[in-house]
């Protein structure tokens, strides 16, 4: 661990870290469609030196693990792209990452990479996760087997489909 002029520096296992971003971020899509940016917070507790790494727009899956340093109170990143740098990384390595205004700089022998910090200009607030609207089942009722068709009827479903006998008024 370095100490920086410029932020706040924390040592932390590679392997730690990428074990809880498998946890908290959502699976890799098995085609090579583009990768939706999901955004984690990384939140720091001073007392018990530990850091909870989380997803910023609901902030219900979280896995936390202990590291040496000092580090805000919490910071918000692009957790895929988080993910990609520490692909790079074996399991053993000890990364120093040094959180500044702008970015995180993570730093292990050699490399030197930088992430863009998204809590300064866009920071996604959290919000709670939408309720439940059905209680239990839908009940669907049986029609009758003598019931009339109107012209606008469904038929259960909500897609109006048009079809050709609804082209000409019924007579």
């Amino acid at each position: 661990m370095t100490e920086d002029k410029s932020g706040m520096s924390i040592l932390v296992a590679a392997g730690l870290l990428q074990g809880c971003l498998r946890l908290v971020l959502p699976r890799r899509p098995s085609n090579r469609a583009k990768v939706k940016d999901f955004a984690i917070t990384l939140k720091f507790d001073r007392g018990e030196r530990i850091i909870e790494v989380m997803d910023a727009r609901h902030e219900v899956r979280s896995c936390q693990f202990p590291v040496f340093g000092e580090w805000p109170e919490d910071v918000q990143v692009e957790g895929n792209r988080l993910r990609a740098l520490l692909d790079k990384f074996s399991v053993n390595d000890q990364i120093d990452m040094c959180a500044r205004a702008q970015d995180i700089e993570i730093r292990s022998g050699k490399f030197k990479m930088s992430l863009a910090r998204l809590d300064g200009q866009k920071r996604i607030e959290p919000r709670p996760l939408p309720q439940q609207i059905h209680a239990g089942k839908v009940e669907v009722k049986i029609d009758s087997p003598n019931k009339r068709v109107a012209l606008d009827d469904t038929w259960g479903f909500s897609a109006r489909v048009p079809m050709p006998q609804h082209r000409e008024k019924l007579k």
